[in-house]
């Protein structure tokens, strides 16, 4: 059982409308939260993104689960829950390039969630508001 979290701003109403649809024929998922966005840009709807699935994994950590955070433009065409690790906080798909749009939490996994989490939303604020974004 897991959850798939996105956020969907108006650059990608259209993937929405297309692609998530194969989500809920392929994915496996018992849930599937999709959140909209309209920041004025994108450096503040990474920024608010972030935060939103901050906000999402805590509210579901105290029941262990398992989340994907997954970009509103995949294409899903089976059966995702092969991605979680039973060992690892977070899986990655990898091949042949590391996609980070496509992240499996196992809230399970015992882990320093809240510093962790608080950090990382920190950082890619950070790092989105850089000039050159």
């Amino acid at each position: 059982m897991f959850s798939i979290f996105t956020a969907v701003s108006p650059a990608f109403e259209r993937a929405e409308r297309e692609l998530l649809p194969t989500w809920y024929a392929n994915s496996g998922a018992d849930e599937i939260v999709v959140r909209h966005i309209d920041e004025g840009s994108w450096t503040a709807n990474i920024s608010r993104r972030a935060v939103l699935l901050r906000e999402f994994l805590m509210d579901r950590l105290p029941r262990g689960g398992k989340v994907l955070s997954l970009d509103a433009d995949c294409l899903v065409l089976r059966d995702l829950s092969g991605g979680f690790s039973d060992d690892h906080i977070i899986s990655v798909a990898r091949w042949p390039n590391i996609n980070m749009g496509v992240l499996f939490f196992n809230l399970g996994v015992p882990f320093k969630w809240h510093d962790w989490l608080r950090d990382t939303v920190e950082q890619i604020i950070e790092e989105a508001a850089k000039p050159g974004r």
